[in-house]
C-alpha cells in the first residue's frame, strides 16, 4: 500500500529548504516511540505558550497541537496596514511560522475575532456558541489528546471575554467529545474520544505565589520546561522564544529565554494526575503493527542509526512501514507514524525535491508547465529510482535511476483547478462565524497548495510516494533565492483605492481603481463601478486592454452623488455587471507571500462637517491610518518624525496629532517634551491618541503638560450609551455640534486605554460604560496650557474611520480644529 504525505518545505523569502541534519534525524527517530497527544486551547494567535508547546513537542516528543479559536482578525497591526480579514491571513501565517519552530500542529475554529470583549457571555452569544463548541469537539476527535491544556481559567481572571470563553468551551467539549450522540449529522464520521484530563497552564500573572502553592497543592503539576537538547543544540524554552517572536504584527518579539524555567498546570476536569500528564500508555508499536517485533525494530533502528551513513537505516524504516500496512491497530496513530516514517525515509535517503513554475500565477482551468527537480545526496546501497510523476490529469512514466549527488530535472504539464486560490474561510460572506462550504476543511489552518505533484519512487524494490507543492522560484539580487506559493488567479480583478470615501462640499465623487490582469495578452475587458444610487443599469464602464500578464492599470470614475442620502456602498463590476474579484496581497519576510481575491465593497459617506484648512502635523503610530482620514476630509497633513518635533518650526501647524501607540513605538518621543510644551503654551493644539498600558503598570504621556496616566479602562460595547458631559465642552460644540446620533453605527467598541488618573486641570468630555460597570470618563479629556490645549483620547478612531462612521469623522474634526 502506497502512502503519501506532504513534504514539509519551509521555503519562502528568508527561509530556505534544507534536508534534516543527522542529529535532527536521530531526534525524530526517538519520537517514533511516543504515543501521546496534547491539545492546547486558547482564543487568539499569540495566546499560546510557545515555550510549553516546544517542550512538549521537542522535549517530550509528544504529538502537540494548538487550537486558536480565532485568526486574530479583530485585532491591531504593528507592522502594516492590514486589518480585518487580511490581518487574519497575516496572523494565521505567523502562527504557522511559530509552529514551524516549536514543532506543534495548528488548528482554528470558525469564530470571527471581534476585538475586545469583557464577558464570556457576550463572546459566546456573538460567536454562536454551539457552532464553535462543535468545532472544538471536531479538533479533539481529530487530534485525540490525552490531555487538554487551556491557556486561561474559565472565569473573569482570564481578563478578556474571548479568553474566558476558550476555557469554558474546552471544558464543555471535554464531555461532548466522548458523547457518541453529539451532533451526529456534523461529526458522525469522527469517532468519539475520551480525554483523560483538562489542565490550566497557570501563571504568576494570576498568582505571584504560584511556585510555593503548587508544591503543596495536589491540584497542580509542575515541570521544568527549560531543558537542553544536545541533538537540536537548543533549550526548549529557547525554541519557544523564537516561536513567540514570529507574532510580529502584534509586537510580541521577546528576548531568547534559556535555562531552567518552571511551568505550572492546575487541574480543572477529568482525572487528577499525580506526577505527569502521560501515564499508562495503551498504544505501542507491537499492537500498532500487530506483531511482537514492532517495538524491537524501532529500538534496533535507533540503536544502529549511523549519523555519517543515515541511508543504512532505510531497509528497517521500510520494514517498519510495511508493518503498518497490516489490518487492525489504532488508525489515528497509524496515520501519525506513517507520516513520521515517510519524512524519515526522505531524510535518510538525502532526497531534495522541488516543483517550480515560471510564473507566480496561473489561470483557472488552463495548464501550466512544471519543472520537478530531484537530487539524491546520500550514498545508498543502490540508486533510488524515479518511477513516475503524477499531477492531477497527467502521469509521466520515467523509470530513471538517480545518480549520486547529481540533479535530475523532469517536466510535466499540470492542469490548473477551476477554482481561484482563496482562503477557504473567506469564500462565502460571513458575520460572526465563518461560513465554510466543505466541513472537512473546518479546523485546517490554510488551504492545500493550489497544485502539487506526486513523485513515485522505488528503493530496493520498495515503493514510496512524495507529494510536493508547486511553487514559483526566482533569484533576487539582494535576498538571493526566493520562493512563493503558486496561485490560481482570475483573468481580471481589481480594487478601489479606498475602503471609505468622504465627500465634503461636493456633488460628485471621483474614485480610482487598480485593475490587475492575469489573462491572455491583448484581451479587451470592460470594467465598471456600481453607481451610488445602486442602479446597475446606470453603471459607467471603461474598456481596458493589457499587453502582458500580471500587468496593472489604474482607471478613474466620476460618480454623481444623489441628494438626500448620506451613506452609499460601491464596488467594481465585470462586463456582465457582476461584482469583480478583488486583489489583496500580503508580503512580509517572515511569512509566505499571501493573496486573496475577495471582492471589496467601499463605503461612501457625506457627513455634515466643518474642519480646519490650516496645516496639521501628524506623528504616525503603529498600523495607523488616521492621517489618511484627515486628508480625506481635505486637511493639509504633514507627517513628522519624532526627531522633527525638536528641529522644525512647529508654530506653522494648527494641530499636532500623535498616532495610535506612538509613544509605545517611539520611546524617543519623550525627548520632544520641551518643544511640544512650548508649542502648546504659544497657542498650539496637541491631540494624543491612545497608547497601551502594561498589565503591571500605567503609562504616562511625556508631552502632557499636567499629570495623567493611562490604564486599561475601555468601553467594548459599540452600542454603549455615551453621554456628553454637562459642561458642553467646546470640543463637542465647535466647529461641529456633536449629538447623540454621532455615536450611532459604531463598530466593535467605543474606545480603549482610557485615562484613569488625571489632575484637576483636565476636563473629562465624555462618559459611558459597558453593562454592569461604573461610569468611565477617561475616553476624552482636555486641558488648557498657556494659550493652547492638550487632548488625550482613547476613542477608537482607527476602527471607526475605516468603517466610515460619520460621527467619528465629525468628532475628529473638532479635535484637530482649534482657534485660541
Amino acid at each position: 500500500m502506497k502512502q503519501k504525505f506532504l513534504l514539509s518545505i519551509l521555503c519562502h523569502f528568508s527561509f530556505l529548504a534544507f534536508s534534516q541534519s543527522a542529529s535532527e534525524i536521530q531526534h525524530n527517530l526517538e519520537k517514533l516511540k511516543n504515543f501521546n497527544s496534547v491539545l492546547y486551547i486558547a482564543a487568539h494567535p499569540d495566546d499560546e505558550n510557545t515555550r510549553v508547546i516546544a517542550w512538549l513537542s521537542k522535549g517530550r516528543l509528544v504529538e502537540t497541537s494548538y487550537l486558536s479559536l480565532t485568526r486574530g482578525d479583530g485585532g491591531q497591526n504593528l507592522i502594516g496596514e492590514e486589518l480585518g480579514p487580511e490581518l487574519g491571513i497575516l496572523r494565521t501565517q505567523e502562527l504557522l511560522a511559530a509552529r514551524n519552530i516549536d514543532g506543534g500542529n495548528q488548528y482554528f475554529s470558525r469564530a470571527v475575532d471581534f476585538g475586545y470583549s469583557k464577558t464570556a457571555e457576550e463572546t459566546l452569544e456573538f460567536w454562536d456558541k454551539e457552532k464553535i463548541l462543535s468545532d472544538v469537539v471536531r479538533v479533539i476527535r481529530q487530534t485525540k489528546p490525552d490531555v487538554i491544556i487551556t491557556r486561561f481559567p474559565p472565569d473573569e481572571r482570564a481578563g478578556h471575554g474571548h479568553h474566558t470563553a476558550s476555557a469554558i468551551l474546552a471544558l464543555e467539549a471535554f464531555d461532548k467529545a466522548a458523547d457518541q450522540d453529539y451532533r451526529v449529522d456534523e461529526l458522525g464520521q469522527l469517532e468519539p474520544w475520551s480525554v483523560k484530563s483538562v489542565y490550566w497552564n497557570a501563571s504568576s500573572w494570576w498568582n505571584p505565589k504560584l511556585d510555593s502553592i503548587a508544591v503543596v497543592n495536589p491540584d497542580y503539576l509542575a515541570f521544568d520546561i527549560g531543558g537542553y537538547d544536545p541533538l537540536l543544540g537548543v533549550n526548549y524554552n529557547e525554541l519557544g522564544s523564537l516561536a513567540r517572536s514570529q507574532h510580529k504584527c502584534q509586537g510580541f518579539g521577546v528576548s531568547i529565554d534559556r535555562g531552567s524555567t518552571m511551568e505550572y498546570f492546575q487541574w480543572l476536569k477529568g482525572e487528577k494526575l499525580s506526577k505527569d500528564f502521560f501515564t499508562n500508555e495503551t498504544t505501542s508499536w507491537n499492537n500498532l503493527a500487530q506483531t511482537r517485533n514492532g517495538g524491537y525494530l524501532v529500538d534496533k533502528i535507533i540503536e544502529e542509526f549511523n549519523p555519517k551513513e543515515p541511508g543504512k537505516s532505510l531497509n528497517d524504516l521500510f520494514e517498519l512501514k510495511r508493518f503498518l500496512e497490516r489490518p487492525g491497530g489504532n488508525a489515528f496513530w497509524k496515520k501519525v507514524k506513517q507520516n513520521e516514517l515517510d519524512e524519515l525515509i526522505v531524510a535518510c535517503a538525502g532526497l531534495h525535491l522541488e516543483a517550480n513554475t515560471k510564473s507566480p500565477y496561473g489561470l483557472a482551468g488552463q495548464s501550466t508547465a512544471v519543472e520537478v527537480e530531484v537530487l539524491s545526496r546520500n550514498q545508498l546501497l543502490e540508486p533510488v529510482v524515479v518511477k513516475s510523476i503524477v499531477a492531477r490529469n497527467n502521469r509521466k512514466t520515467l523509470d530513471q535511476s538517480l545518480e549520486f549527488n547529481k540533479k535530475s530535472t523532469f517536466k510535466i504539464e499540470v492542469e490548473n483547478p477551476v477554482e481561484t486560490t482563496q482562503p477557504y474561510w473567506l469564500e462565502l460572506p460571513y458575520t460572526t462565524v465563518y461560513n465554510v462550504i466543505d466541513s472537512e476543511l473546518i479546523g485546517k489552518p490554510e488551504n492545500d497548495p493550489a497544485i502539487s505533484v506526486d513523485v513515485e519512487f522505488n528503493y530496493l524494490g520498495k515503493p514510496f510516494v512524495i507529494n510536493i507543492p508547486v511553487e514559483y522560484k526566482w533569484s533576487d539580487r539582494v535576498e538571493g533565492e526566493m520562493v512563493r506559493p503558486y496561485v490560481i488567479a482570475p483573468s481580471i480583478c481589481g480594487t478601489l483605492d479606498q475602503s471609505t470615501y468622504v465627500v465634503v462640499g461636493a456633488d460628485e465623487l471621483t474614485v480610482t481603481a487598480s485593475i490587475k490582469h492575469f489573462g491572455p495578452k491583448n484581451q479587451e475587458y470592460s470594467i465598471g463601478v456600481m453607481p451610488l444610487d445602486g442602479d446597475v443599469a446606470k453603471a459607467p464602464f471603461k474598456k481596458l486592454t493589457f499587453d502582458s500578464q500580471s500587468n496593472e492599470k489604474k482607471i478613474t470614475f466620476t460618480l454623481p452623488i444623489p441628494k438626500g442620502k448620506k451613506e452609499f456602498s460601491i464596488y467594481l463590476l465585470d462586463q456582465s455587471g457582476n461584482p469583480l474579484p478583488g486583489f489583496q496581497s500580503i508580503e512580509y519576510n517572515h511569512i509566505p507571500y499571501q493573496t486573496s481575491f475577495t471582492t471589496k465593497v467601499s463605503k461612501v459617506i457625506k457627513p455634515e462637517i466643518e474642519i480646519t484648512k490650516n496645516p496639521i502635523a501628524y506623528v504616525q503610530g503603529a498600523g495607523d491610518q488616521v492621517d489618511k482620514a484627515l486628508r480625506e476630509l481635505g486637511c493639509q497633513v504633514v507627517n513628522l518624525t519624532p526627531e522633527d518635533l525638536s528641529t522644525v518650526d512647529l508654530s506653522v501647524y494648527e494641530t499636532i496629532v500623535f498616532g495610535i501607540r506612538a509613544f509605545n513605538v517611539y520611546p524617543e518621543l519623550k525627548n520632544s517634551r520641551e518643544a511640544v510644551l512650548n508649542y502648546i503654551a504659544n497657542g498650539g493644539n496637541v491631540v494624543v491618541q491612545y497608547n497601551t498600558s502594561s498589565r503591571w503598570g500605567k503609562t504616562e504621556i511625556p508631552v502632557s503638560p499636567f499629570s495623567m496616566t493611562i490604564g486599561r479602562d475601555r468601553i467594548s460595547e459599540e452600542k454603549a450609551e455615551i453621554d456628553i458631559l454637562k459642561s458642553r465642552n467646546e470640543l463637542m460644540r465647535n466647529p461641529n455640534k456633536i449629538e447623540d446620533e454621532d455615536f450611532e453605527g459604531w463598530v466593535q467598541e467605543r474606545g480603549l486605554y482610557f485615562a484613569t488618573e488625571f489632575s484637576e486641570e483636565f476636563i473629562p468630555v465624555l462618559s459611558g460604560h459597558d453593562k454592569g460597570e461604573d461610569e468611565k470618563q477617561g475616553a476624552l479629556i482636555v486641558a488648557h496650557y498657556g494659550k493652547g490645549r492638550f487632548i488625550y483620547t482613547g476613542i477608537s478612531f482607527f476602527r471607526e474611520l475605516p468603517a466610515g462612521v460619520s460621527g467619528a469623522y465629525r468628532i475628529l474634526a473638532n479635535l484637530v480644529t482649534y482657534e485660541p
